[in-house]
């Protein structure tokens, strides 16, 4: 090979590397300003939400379950929005508070039940009374007086690294946090639209928006070790009527709840 078919050669290299290394950087540009433009469309959903919520003033219910209480339905309000940056958001937060009508007593029972309320209504910022409850010179419990709340939060942060939307509740769906994690081009009109049905409680989960593969595989392998391990006790004619009655799609919801939790 001839001194100038070796230039051609490296200089052609040279070139593919650099066109590379454009298309990469114009990649990463197009990722930036898209998660950009995400974070600024969830933002103005969520104020348009909010402020259109206080005007029309529906309410919305929200049923918790209490250690040594049981259930309680509590009602959604005080919705505020945070905004670290408003052209270039990174971290958008909705705060607000499910709070019970009035004040109320509740006898709590055992001690450590009591105690775990007691916690609760500490992490929730509840001013509260209380008096013991006694057997004799035994404490059993306590006898709390307070109005229930309860701090919900969602937190939206775009990761530039992958170019995702971190959503980060916290209280929303019972006393517990969950994450999830979406690709900014799966945020649409559609996916705000459900963000908003979410907020409103009505009766669809965010986790349903996305589930990636890695959740898909999980399914199904718990779907398929279910089967076998059915077939194994059909086999020695141990499996209960009530087993026999539960459908695929009731076990795929259960496993898919479990799924999407972790």
């Amino acid at each position: 090979m001839g001194i100038l078919d070796e230039l051609k050669q490296e200089a052609e290299r040279v070139r593919h590397l650099q066109e590379e290394e454009e298309r990469a950087t114009a990649e990463i540009r197009g990722d930036r300003a898209g998660l950009r433009d995400r974070m600024v469309r969830i933002h103005h959903y969520l104020f348009e939400l909010i402020e259109h919520l206080d005007v029309a003033g529906w309410q919305v219910a929200a049923t918790y379950s209490l250690p040594g209480v049981g259930e309680v339905e509590l009602i959604q309000g005080n919705y505020r929005i945070y905004i670290d940056n408003l052209q270039d958001p990174k971290k958008i937060s909705l705060r607000f508070d499910c709070l019970a009508s009035d004040t109320g007593h509740y006898s709590v029972t055992p001690k450590p039940i009591a105690e775990e309320f007691r916690k609760f209504l500490r992490s929730e910022q509840i001013a509260f009374a209380e008096w013991p409850i006694r057997d004799g010179a035994e404490i059993e419990g306590a006898l709390f007086q307070c109005r229930l709340q309860v701090l919900v939060s969602l937190l939206f942060e775009a990761r530039v690294e992958d170019s995702t939307v971190r959503v980060a509740t916290h209280n929303f769906e019972a006393l517990l946090d969950e994450k999830l994690k979406f690709h900014y081009q799966r945020i649409d009109d559609d996916w705000l639209d459900q963000v908003g049905h979410y907020v409103l409680r009505k009766d669809r989960r965010l986790s349903s928006l996305d589930i990636s593969e890695d959740v898909r595989r999980q399914i199904r392998e718990r779907l398929e070790a279910d089967n076998r391990r059915r077939m194994r006790e059909s086999g020695r004619g141990e499996m209960r009527g009530s087993e026999e009655k539960e459908g695929l799609f009731s076990r795929l919801g259960r496993l898919l709840r479990g799924s999407t939790r972790k």
